[in-house]
């Protein structure tokens, strides 16, 4: 979906819609870096 689709279906403006998106990727990158450090150890 667009950024101005979510905003239209959460009745949020499309800036608030694209700084959530901002904010969940970054969480979701801390989350799995661990991982991705993990997986690159033995390469």
């Amino acid at each position: 979906m667009t950024f101005d689709a979510i905003a239209n279906l959460l009745s949020i403006p499309v800036n608030t819609a694209a700084s959530r998106y901002r904010y969940g990727m970054a969480k979701l990158r801390c989350a799995l870096q661990p991982l991705y450090d993990e997986l690159n150890e033995d390469a």
